[in-house]
């Protein structure tokens, strides 16, 4: 049985408890001792609906919450954690490492201007 089909059931229940208690009530407006007995099997009858609504749910939110992934999947650079990457200034700039890259490459003969800080 599913949780929506409980909640139907409580509500049928909750309905039929309004109207049992409605047409059993005498001038005074008071329910009889058979009456307020018969009442309160009804009530227990709605109130153990919304118990086991509420289990329903609880398995429901831990079936959930165990179906989740275990962990995520490292989707890109593990040290970059998906913040963009620092400017990086003298020595350690890019510019500089291409600059002594072609320095070393052609033999120092012919260096670039590097616009370093």
């Amino acid at each position: 049985m599913t949780i929506l089909e409980l909640r139907e059931k409580r509500n049928k229940a909750w309905e039929a408890a309004k109207a049992f208690v409605e047409t059993k009530r005498d001038n005074d407006g008071l329910l009889s001792a058979e009456d307020a007995a018969t009442y309160a099997e009804i009530e227990q009858k709605v109130q153990n609906y919304s118990a086991e609504i509420a289990c329903m749910e609880e398995m429901e939110a831990m079936e959930t919450e165990l179906n989740k992934p275990v962990n995520t999947p490292i989707t890109g650079k593990p040290m970059n954690s998906g913040k963009a990457p620092e400017k990086k200034s003298g020595r350690a700039s890019d510019e500089y490492r291409d600059a002594m890259l072609h320095a070393i490459r052609n033999n120092f003969r012919n260096i670039r201007n590097w616009k370093g800080t």
